[in-house]
């Protein structure tokens, strides 16, 4: 079999996040580069997949199987969801009576058909790189899914993850189900390699490579002297990237701080994100709102953007200061110079493994005369806390690797 008539399916989507729809993206490219020329054979597996085709047309998009479109009303939405799976636990233990019990009323409303003929016409499933294996997450409907495609034979290939530390036991649970079903697994850092083999996981399957976004072949333009600063804010209420307690009130006047500095420097700021515009989703604009429109001279752009709109305005940027990780690795691929705030510990083990660990800060972390500090750097000596060319090259090579070693697996597998 060639590779042009790969069958894959990528399942776990949650493409209504940009910096996901980023990551799927750079599957696909990674894919391309690798050989596989027919990108229609690519089927996507998403959580809101209506939603998702309006946004991303040229992409064949279906409904998860164990999440029901979200245009229900939210208890009946979450019942059905609760069906769907109950369902596909069903047809992980007993395939034939399930799958025939689908197709009659009232259980063929489910409408988990489609995403189960696609798994069952896969030569492979991938599981979209990203950080949904991790305590704070139930993800135990993602385990399922992976064994969907293992009772189908299916191989299973983890795409690069931030993963654990699997503290709590339902974690843990959930992590051995997928270890169990996996063929291989690629994590964004050792850290989160480490964590998946603490609990299980099989040491010559497991290896880090870089975060899939990376694989797309951005244009290179670096700041513009007189672009824009963009501010990416969020919301979160949880522990910081070390595991220790934070202020966000501490947060939040951090990030008035530095828009205050910008602006006082006759820099234009404008605060934009991955997560915002869309009805239902998470809305970073709101907390941006709050944040920075008592300051009367920051733009808050509150427009869903596609990875490639989100591009063509960092392109035009003179710097960024991110909370989103995927903001900051589109950033650092145009030469945009970034500062990031972490709130888990990836985005702390990107940009030390990028040689730009001085221009990430913990959440727990913040203070304002600090991070001012590094905006001023910045925006007086850009180029230090830019990729520089060659470390992109490097780190867009280490993107391809899952890619490279899926086509690998299925030479290997047709020529036995």
């Amino acid at each position: 079999m060639s590779s042009t008539s790969l069958r894959i399916v990528i399942t776990n989507g949650v493409i209504s996040n940009t910096g996901d729809a980023a990551i799927l993206a750079g599957i696909r490219a990674a894919l391309i580069d690798c050989g596989v020329t027919d990108t229609s054979s690519i089927t996507v597996l998403d959580s809101n997949a209506r939603r998702t085709r309006r946004r991303y047309p040229d992409w064949n998009v279906v409904q998860q199987t164990t999440v029901a479109p979200p245009r229900h009303m939210m208890k009946f939405s979450r019942g059905m969801s609760l069906l769907r799976r109950w369902f596909a636990a069903r047809i992980v233990k007993n395939g034939r009576l399930s799958l025939a019990l689908l197709r009659v009323w009232p259980f063929s409303i489910l409408g988990a058909s489609q995403a189960l003929a696609a798994i069952q016409d896969a030569d492979i499933v991938v599981s979209t790189g990203g950080t949904y294996l991790v305590d704070h997450y139930d993800f135990r409907f993602r385990a399922i899914e992976l064994e969907l495609a293992r009772r189908f034979n299916k191989p299973v290939w983890l795409w690069t993850q931030s993963v654990g530390p699997f503290e709590a036991e339902r974690s843990r649970a959930s992590a051995r189900r997928i270890i169990d079903v996996t063929t291989s697994a690629f994590f964004r850092d050792e850290v989160s390699k480490r964590s998946w083999l603490n609990i299980g996981g099989n040491a010559s399957h497991s290896h880090v490579a870089a975060d899939a976004a990376f694989a797309l072949p951005l244009a290179r333009s670096g700041p513009s002297s007189k672009g824009p600063v963009l501010i990416s804010v969020r919301d979160w209420q949880r522990s910081g990237a070390t595991g220790q307690r934070f202020s966000f009130t501490s947060y939040r006047s951090s990030m008035r701080a530095v828009a205050g500095y910008c602006v006082a420097q006759g820099v234009p700021v404008r605060a934009i994100s991955t997560c915002q515009g869309l009805p239902g989703y998470v809305d970073d604009s709101t907390v941006a709102h709050d944040f920075f429109d008592d300051l009367g001279e920051v733009e808050v752009d509150g427009k869903f953007h596609t990875p490639e709109e989100l591009t063509t305005q960092l392109s035009t940027a003179r710097a960024v200061v991110t909370t989103r990780m995927h903001l900051a690795i589109l950033a650092l691929s145009v030469g945009i110079p970034t500062v990031a705030i972490a709130y888990e510990f990836k985005t702390i083990e990107l940009f030390q493994s990028l040689g730009l660990g001085q221009f990430v800060f913990p959440i727990e972390e913040m203070d304002s005369e600090k991070i001012i500090e590094k905006v001023r750097v910045l925006l007086t000596h850009p180029g230090s806390a830019r990729l520089k060319d060659d470390a992109l090259e490097t780190v867009r090579a280490s993107a391809r690797l899952p890619a490279l070693a899926l086509l690998e697996h299925v030479k290997v597998r047709d020529e036995s």
